[in-house]
């Protein structure tokens, strides 16, 4: 096997487990920045970390069907803790760029 092939074979392996493997997504060739330009040009704002991860990474950008178990999980731990956040400190404005990270 070629070191290329062998090297394209582990990146996609899921050593600890369903999900762990790089996480896929739909953006294309495009880089994200662009489709955070052009989301940004759609919406008439500036749109959050976790709105351009939810297109980039569902089908049809339905920010519904993830196309990537990790993907899915990411997105859940997200809201768990936009919820916890919430519940915490209502009254405290909250950036979510920084709980997206």
């Amino acid at each position: 096997m070629a070191k290329s092939e062998q090297v394209s074979k582990n990146r996609r392996s899921e050593k600890t487990g369903p999900g762990t493997s790089i996480s896929k997504h739909t953006g294309g060739t495009k880089s994200f920045s662009s489709h955070k330009e052009t989301l940004d040009e759609k919406v008439g704002n500036r749109v959050s970390d976790k709105v351009l991860f939810n297109y980039t990474h569902t089908k049809g950008h339905d920010n519904v069907t993830f196309v990537h178990e990790r993907s899915r999980k990411l997105n859940e731990d997200y809201e768990r803790r936009l919820e916890e956040m919430t519940h915490a400190s209502p009254d405290v404005p909250m950036d979510e760029n920084e709980l997206f990270y």
